[in-house]
């Protein structure tokens, strides 16, 4: 069993992304930056944020990252588990600083 940093680092992501509109919606300042009828919308969607921070955890111990593709043998996206490349690193940043 080993450590993914890449999924490490999206969970990480998706719990502060989660964490900050929580904390928009607790200091009420979430209604300066959307209209008050998608309020309810916007805490559904930190909800979903929070869930998905949980199930990205469980990512981030893997045995393997053996799957099977059935019709395409070129492998053209990525699971987490290969090298960083400097366009992860960016779009990293982007998401992170945005």
């Amino acid at each position: 069993m080993k450590i993914n940093v890449q999924q490490l680092v999206r969970a990480i992501i998706l719990f502060l992304f989660a964490f900050f509109i929580y904390r928009l919606h607790h200091s009420g300042e979430i209604l300066q930056l959307i209209n008050p009828k998608y309020e309810t919308l916007s805490m559904i969607g930190a909800t979903i944020f929070f869930v998905l921070s949980f199930v990205q955890l469980f990512r981030i111990f893997s045995v393997s990252s053996n799957h099977i593709h059935c019709e395409h043998t070129d492998h053209r996206h990525d699971h987490g588990d290969k090298p960083i490349n400097i366009k992860k690193v960016i779009s990293y940043l982007i998401i992170l600083f945005h």
